[in-house]
């Protein structure tokens, strides 16, 4: 942080000033308005290898290696830099600087606190910080490391300092190609970083890493050197895979479960509620598009019997039989569903009355697969047959309301409950053979022989 104008950063006075340089731990500077140095303490001899007799009278960039031209000398206040000793070692750290008040002889005062290379302070911050930091100049040359990048990369930190950056991410193309653009990015202001980045340590380590790159100034305020952080995601993007596969696996799972529990468990068709919603569909795109739309109800006449006297397995097995017959004969686009215990309803949408009753003319002369054993009948059980009865949608029922459509349409479906008279009338005839209906629709029945010899 900025001092105050009539302060050293710890508050001492300005007439005390020289004396707290003098004695400060941290290597300490001060220069004239010219960039020269008007004072160097003694931790700025031991820290940056200048003694002060060569120190006086010099420009700090010129002692302290300046980055790239071109870029003004920053003001008051703390940033991260990365200095360069006369024999090539470096030192990084933050520096702070502050100006002599007014009224005073004008100075720039400034305050290095180590955080990499030698001397007191040089593995303080960095060398703790759990990620990996690791410092480099423009070209990539390693000047120093922390704990973080010996545990994340492999190499100890004496291996890596002085080589290239490449010496730590082993197998890793991209650190390495990329490290230009990044020093572009960097020195043109701009920020750098890449997820979950592919990498194989100097240890032979696969791992997924996170690296993002800051930029440090040198002493002229030009960007002089990079800070590379990185932190290993490995086992973040495994959960977060896993945790993805297992939704995946989950949603999956539940709507199949949804859809079991709409269709009917014996035959697979649609259920009760999945086949309303296709008759509300149909209704909707017959009128929007104009075109028509049929239902066709079947009831397997004589089941219940054969349910009753030859037990479930019989029973299933008539079911399942007609089931294929039904989904044999339905067009493309059809939805053929289970309605009750002996009840089918199957939805055409685009179908109009003729092609409906052809339809159940074609499905009525089903029969049961082989003739059923005659013991275990009962006096008046029926033959086993399928009554059929096909209806179109009116233009009420198409136009109609969810509910009031749909269960209207379903209803005249429904076979009417009519008692059998002993000598039934002859029906009349419509096209295609069929009995005509006296609300416009076509009823089709037969029944095949349910009896053989004991």
């Amino acid at each position: 942080m900025a001092a105050p104008p009539d302060a050293a950063p710890d508050g001492a006075p300005v007439d005390g000033l020289h004396a707290y340089l003098t004695g400060c731990p941290d290597p300490a500077w001060s220069t004239g308005p010219d960039g020269l140095v008007t004072a160097w303490n003694p931790a700025a001899e031991r820290v940056l290898g200048v003694p002060a007799a060569e120190a006086l009278g010099r420009r700090a960039a010129a002692l302290l290696g300046a980055g790239s031209p071109g870029h003004p000398a920053p003001g008051p206040g703390s940033r991260a830099v990365l200095l360069t000793r006369p024999d090539g070692r470096s030192v990084c750290g933050v520096l702070t600087r502050w100006d002599s008040p007014p009224g005073s002889p004008p100075r720039h005062h400034h305050v290095l606190r180590v955080q990499g290379g030698p001397g007191p302070g040089g593995a303080d911050l960095l060398g703790r910080v759990s990620d990996s930091v690791v410092v480099t100049d423009l070209a990539g040359t390693v000047v120093f490391t922390g704990a973080g990048a010996e545990r994340l990369w492999g190499p100890a930190a004496q291996e890596a300092v002085g080589r290239h950056v490449g010496v730590l991410t082993g197998r890793a193309p991209r650190l390495a190609t990329d490290f230009a653009a990044l020093v572009d990015a960097l020195t043109a202001g701009g920020t750098w970083s890449s997820s979950a980045v592919p990498v194989v340590t100097g240890a032979g380590r696969e791992l997924l890493v996170d690296v993002t790159a800051s930029a440090l100034t040198g002493a002229d305020g030009a960007v002089a050197g990079v800070v590379l952080v990185s932190r290993d995601v490995t086992g973040e993007r495994e959960l977060e895979r896993s945790l993805r596969e297992a939704t995946r696996a989950l949603r999956e799972r539940a709507g199949r479960l949804a859809d079991a529990a709409r269709r009917d468990p014996l035959t697979g068709l649609a259920g009760r509620s999945l086949l309303q919603e296709r008759v509300a569909a149909a209704l909707t795109a017959a009128r929007s598009g104009d075109r028509p739309v049929s239902v066709l109800r079947a009831e397997l006449e004589g089941f219940r019997a054969v349910n009753d006297s030859y037990g479930w397995v019989a029973g299933d097995a008539l079911l399942t039989s007609f089931t294929a017959h039904l989904l044999s004969l339905l067009p493309p686009g059809a939805t053929a569903g289970r309605w009750g215990a002996d009840e089918f309803v199957a939805v055409l949408p685009g179908a109009g009355a003729d092609e409906a009753g052809a339809l159940a003319g074609r499905l009525a002369r089903w029969s049961p697969p082989a003739p059923l054993p005659g013991r275990g009948r009962r006096r008046g059980d029926r033959t086993v047959g399928v009554v059929v009865r096909a209806v179109e949608a009116t233009a009420a029922e198409r136009s109609a309301p969810f509910d009031a459509g749909v269960r209207g349409l379903l209803h005249r479906a429904e076979r009417p409950e009519v008692a059998e008279p002993a000598e039934p009338a002859e029906p009349a005839e419509v096209p295609g053979g069929s009995p005509a209906q006296a609300d416009g629709s076509t009823a089709e029945r037969a029944s095949s022989a349910a009896t053989s010899s004991a």
